[in-house]
């Protein structure tokens, strides 16, 4: 419970993605971007069907999901 106060100095409410979702193809650019020289892996293309299924999908691990599911399909 000490921790808990300790680190409560500062509170930064976020909206989850599902909220903000007109950002996503922002952060998937981004990801893209950042992710395939660290991988050592062309970037990858998004064609406009599946930016509207990662819009409309739910988003349940937020912004770490989307990233995590960017480098998952740069990987494969």
């Amino acid at each position: 419970a000490d921790l808990y106060y300790r680190l409560q100095v500062v509170e930064i409410k976020l909206p989850p993605l599902r909220a903000h979702k007109e950002d996503i193809p922002a952060l998937v650019a981004h990801f893209v971007g950042t992710l395939a020289p660290r991988l050592g892996v062309p970037p990858i293309e998004v064609t406009p069907d599946e930016m509207r299924y990662l819009q409309q999908y739910h988003w349940p691990g937020n912004v770490r999901e989307l990233r995590n599911l960017v480098e998952r399909s740069m990987i494969v």
